[in-house]
């Protein structure tokens, strides 16, 4: 555990580093070169065949305002009310941003090759999923504990807050994805989160081959925990 917690201090010591405002370098391709550099260097060093796709039955369940998979007793959701505030600062443009982050990312949970175990074996060396913090609740002069909801589920949760293609390091066969995530049901992406970086192998694909039919012919080849941002 102290091994695995130094090798994550050592990347966000590097990475805050490489964070910090361009303003303060005053030359903004030596940053943005120095940011890739970066980036490559992580998945350089990603211990391939670390994690595997899962195979097995994936639930699923899809509404106006969400949809979330569950694999291992852990759902995974992702929700146009994630987007409000953050990503986007009205109703309706979050909701198109939604439909078209479904239409871009879906595959990736409906080929398993995201789950609720893998970000949970990334977080904690037992792969055990951070329980809820208890809240509470006023009545009359006394308080009691309860567990936050999300959309009804009171059980582990992730929330998706954010997906984006690495295009500038897409190879012939390769595409990297970061992807920001949160484990409480009441965060809201504007405290600190995880980031975590996906690599897929197409050996069939070409620089051409379009993103749904790259996930579709894809394996796994690169799932990590690789900061917090704060």
């Amino acid at each position: 555990m102290q091994e695995k917690s130094m090798k994550y201090f050592l990347t966000i010591s590097t990475i805050l580093i490489f964070l910090t405002p361009i303003s303060v370098f005053g030359q903004k391709n030596k940053y943005e070169k120095r940011q890739e550099k970066l980036t490559k260097a992580i998945f350089d060093n990603c211990e391939e065949g670390k994690h595997k796709a899962y195979s097995g039955t994936i639930k699923v369940e899809q509404t106006d305002d969400y949809v979330y998979y569950e694999t291992d007793s852990i759902r995974i959701y992702l929700s146009y009310h994630f987007f409000i505030g953050f990503l986007s600062n009205s109703d309706t443009t979050s909701r198109q941003i939604f439909d078209d982050f479904k239409e871009s990312f879906c595959p990736l949970f409906e080929r398993g090759f995201l789950t609720g175990k893998m970000f949970a074996c990334e977080l904690n060396d037992s792969c055990k999923f951070p329980s809820d913090v208890p809240m509470f609740t006023s009545k009359g002069d006394t308080s009691e504990p309860f567990i936050p909801k999300l959309f009804g589920y009171e059980g582990p949760t992730i929330k998706i807050l954010n997906i984006k293609q690495k295009t500038d390091l897409n190879q012939k066969k390769t595409r990297k994805f970061e992807i920001w995530a949160v484990t409480s049901k009441i965060e809201t992406g504007w405290g600190s989160f995880p980031v975590f970086y996906l690599e897929l192998t197409n050996d069939k694909a070409n620089k051409n081959t379009n993103l749904k039919e790259f996930i579709n012919g894809a394996r796994l080849t690169c799932f990590q925990y690789v900061y917090t941002q704060i």
